[in-house]
């Protein structure tokens, strides 16, 4: 299991397929990639970058089956509201 939570937001976003393809070669047969992304665009041409829901699935699904990727229901307060929880296994 790899557990994600701020640095996939610092990854510029050229480089972020090279990520997905990295955490799928590091992880055994079933295992996953589990934490959380931020659901908002910063703007910003420095990290951290942020992202949407359709750029992350494109990204994650050639090397994951999406068991769950939704809002998430326990963020601290200033992150509320724009975090995604997400339970990927590797295929």
């Amino acid at each position: 299991m790899i557990i994600e939570q701020t640095f996939f937001c610092a990854i510029f976003p050229n480089d972020r397929m090279k990520y997905a393809k990295k955490v799928h070669q590091l992880l055994n047969p079933n295992g996953r990639l589990v934490g959380l992304l931020f659901n908002h665009e910063f703007g910003n041409d420095f990290p951290p970058y942020g992202g949407t829901e359709e750029e992350y699935l494109r990204i994650f699904k050639p090397y994951f089956f999406i068991k769950q990727f939704s809002a998430a229901t326990n963020s601290i307060k200033p992150r509320a509201g724009r975090e995604l929880f997400i339970n990927f296994i590797k295929l």
